[in-house]
């Protein structure tokens, strides 16, 4: 429900011309989290058996956490960047309205990044049966999203939504994490979170200092993405040993 309010609340709050311009975003949004999704349905299978036979998952996990994150930090934060070249590329807006549909796509880009870490915590907690749990996390981010868009829509129309859905996205993702460590025999170790928000950080700085020195944007997405990955590898995001055994132990 919390999916799909921000689109029926903005129609009904703004209009149809608000809900177009939140639409253009949010269909790249979509786009992007079938790639998560699909994810998810590798992972769910190999949790499951790993918790019936009573494997500790903590190396999958997390291998998986920081391997969705650089893929989603790279992708979020690099069309967040070019979100206005990508929305003149894609559509026809101009004035008030191309400001706005800019800045509401970047932001749902960005939510894409929060999104892609529920489907490693969320699917896990599915694994291990906990959909009481889950079903609770996502009525409080129903409740959440509405609160923010009855607040946030009247005064900023799409974008006032799209910041609904960032911090819907970002509070449900905490509080899965959250669940993980609560319920299951997986030890908190702050490195593993903060790699990514690492990563997060000097991503946007180096695609920002691409993005003022290449002014052709195929140019710059092609040199962004071999410089992140590079980067992922430096940073300690991926590894090649974590690579080698996750293949190894299949």
């Amino acid at each position: 429900a919390y999916y799909r309010m921000d689109a029926v609340m903005l129609e009904r709050m703004s209009g149809n011309r608000e809900t177009a311009i939140y639409a253009s975003g949010f269909r790249f949004f979509e786009a992007l989290n079938m790639m998560g999704y699909l994810f998810a349905g590798l992972l769910l299978p190999i949790f499951s058996r790993m918790l019936k036979e009573r494997n500790d998952v903590t190396q999958i996990l997390f291998f998986s956490f920081k391997l969705i994150s650089t893929f989603s930090i790279i992708l979020g934060i690099g069309l967040y960047v070019l979100k206005s070249q990508i929305v003149e590329w894609r559509y026809n807006f101009t004035g008030e309205d191309f400001i706005t549909a800019s800045e509401s796509f970047g932001i749902l880009m960005l939510c894409f990044i929060f999104m892609s870490a529920t489907y490693i915590f969320g699917t896990l907690l599915t694994a291990n049966g906990n959909l009481k749990s889950l079903n609770y996390i996502a009525a409080s981010g129903v409740v959440l999203n509405f609160v923010l868009n009855y607040f946030l829509i009247p005064s900023n129309g799409a974008i006032g939504a799209a910041y609904a859905s960032l911090i819907t996205q970002m509070a449900t993702m905490i509080a899965q994490v959250f669940l993980v460590h609560h319920i299951l025999p997986i030890k908190f170790q702050f490195k593993n979170y903060l790699y990514p928000i690492l990563f997060g950080v000097v991503s946007y700085y180096v695609i920002q200092y691409i993005h003022q020195h290449i002014s052709n944007v195929l140019t710059e997405m092609v040199v962004s993405i071999f410089g992140l990955t590079l980067l992922s590898f430096l940073l300690g995001m991926i590894s090649f040993k974590e690579i080698k055994e996750t293949l190894f132990n299949r």
